[in-house]
């Protein structure tokens, strides 16, 4: 919002044509978007994201900008959702954390494996890209992007193109292959 500029918000009618008027490329973009940001998210799949973002815009709670393109919009907004879903898991862990014993738990070696294999098949897709790889590990450590950025001497920009290129690569070996 420009300062001292109210944001213009599109009605709900507008919204409803703009979403019957959706090309079968955007709504195929959306659906991968929406899988993108599904990924590892326990509460919901890619479906559940996308109807709760369509939810929101038109039940009015989130406000689709006038100028802002509709997938961009949408997208945004499955950002949102995801984030918010990400931080209830994490807090629930937190809970369930401090409420356990501080005891190992045992991992079965199939599930161990598994494991193993899929985080040797993340780093072989990035091999070759330092960003995105520190910024995968960063991530997997619970650090923070400023604190990626930081340990990684990346600039903001750097940082956001190695996110993007992650969600490109793993988009692309999503639908090539079963990571």
């Amino acid at each position: 919002m420009v300062k001292g500029v109210p944001r213009v918000l599109a009605s709900r009618k507008e919204l409803e044509a703009a979403l019957a008027s959706l090309s079968e490329a955007e709504l195929a973009q959306l659906k991968q978007l929406a899988s993108i940001r599904a990924m590892g998210l326990a509460q919901m799949d890619w479906s559940d994201l996308l109807q709760e973002a369509l939810a929101r815009a038109l039940s009015g709670s989130r406000g689709w900008p006038n100028g802002v393109p509709l997938v961009a919009f949408l997208a945004q907004t499955m950002r949102s959702i995801a984030n918010e879903s990400w931080q209830a898991a994490q807090r629930a862990d937190a809970a369930a954390s401090d409420m356990a014993d501080r005891q190992p738990e045992s991992v079965d070696p199939e599930t161990e494996a598994a494991a193993a294999e899929t985080i040797r098949r993340v780093r072989a897709l990035f091999d070759g890209d330092a960003e995105a790889l520190a910024v995968l590990e960063g991530l997997a450590q619970g650090a923070t992007p400023a604190d990626i950025q930081r340990a990684a001497s990346m600039t903001p920009h750097q940082y956001a193109a190695a996110q993007k290129r992650i969600r490109r690569r793993l988009a692309k070996h999503s639908s090539e292959t079963n990571l």
